[in-house]
C-alpha cells in the first residue's frame, strides 16, 4: 500500500464519520463508494491516456537532449495521475467509510428505554407535570451565579407524576442522570453518595445559542 492509498483510506474514514450527520448518510456513503469504485478507475485511465498524448506532443517539440533528462526534471505528476487505478482500493475505501459510520453509531451513547429523559413530553412543556425523583448524589453541589446550587443525581425511582394525561405513577424504575438545581439552603450539608428525593419539574437542556457552542 503506497502513500496515496493510505491517504485515501484516512479520508474515507473521516468522510464516513461526517456522513453520520444525516440519517441516511451511512447508506449514502456506501452507495457512493460502490459508484466511485466502478466509475473512477475508468475515468482515471482515460485521463492518463489523454495526458500521455499531450505530453508526447510537447516532448516532440523540444530538443533531443531534453528527452534524456530525468522525468521529474521535465514533467511533474498531477494529483489525478497519482491516484490509484485499482478498483479494489476504492471499494475498500467505500467499505472503510461505511464501517466508520457504523462504528460511530455503536460508540455513541444512547439513552436506555427507562431513561428519565423519556418522561419529558415531546413539546418540552413539563410545567404541568410534578415529579418526585429518588436517587443518589454523584457530584459535590456547586454554587451558581444566581445563588442556587447544582449537582448531578443518579436516578433510581420516579413517583407522583400528576397533571399529565397518564395520571399518577408511583415508584417507577428509571435510569440516567439529572442535573438538579435547588435553592442553596436545600443543598446545605449535601454530599456525594447521599440518597435523596427531589420534587420539581423536568426541563430539557436548552440548545446552544451560538453554533458549535455548549
Amino acid at each position: 500500500m503506497n502513500q496515496a492509498t493510505g491517504v485515501i483510506f484516512c479520508l474515507a474514514y473521516i468522510l464516513g464519520l461526517i456522513s453520520t450527520a444525516v440519517s441516511w448518510g451511512r447508506y449514502g456513503i456506501l452507495a457512493l463508494g460502490i459508484a466511485v469504485a466502478i466509475a473512477l478507475p475508468k475515468l482515471l485511465r482515460k485521463f492518463t491516456k489523454n495526458s500521455v498524448k499531450v505530453t508526447k506532443k510537447r516532448r516532440s517539440r523540444q530538443k533531443e537532449n531534453a528527452l534524456e533528462a530525468p522525468l521529474d526534471a521535465r514533467e511533474e505528476l498531477s494529483l489525478l495521475e497519482m491516484l490509484p487505478r485499482a478498483k479494489w482500493v476504492w471499494a475498500v475505501a467505500g467499505l472503510v467509510a461505511f464501517l466508520a459510520s457504523v462504528y460511530f453509531a455503536v460508540r455513541s451513547p444512547q439513552p436506555a428505554i427507562d431513561d428519565i429523559s423519556k418522561l419529558i413530553p415531546a413539546g418540552g412543556n413539563t410545567q404541568e407535570v410534578a415529579v418526585t425523583v429518588r436517587g443518589r448524589v454523584v457530584s459535590t453541589p456547586r454554587l451558581t451565579r444566581s445563588g442556587r446550587s447544582q449537582f448531578w443525581l443518579e436516578t433510581d425511582l420516579v413517583s407522583e407524576i400528576n397533571g399529565g394525561e397518564g395520571g399518577a405513577v408511583v415508584n417507577r424504575p428509571v435510569s440516567g442522570k439529572l442535573y438538579v438545581t435547588v435553592p442553596l439552603l436545600q443543598a446545605t450539608g449535601l454530599y456525594a453518595d447521599n440518597t435523596i428525593a427531589v420534587v420539581g419539574f423536568l426541563v430539557q437542556t436548552a440548545a446552544a445559542v451560538e453554533s458549535g457552542g455548549f
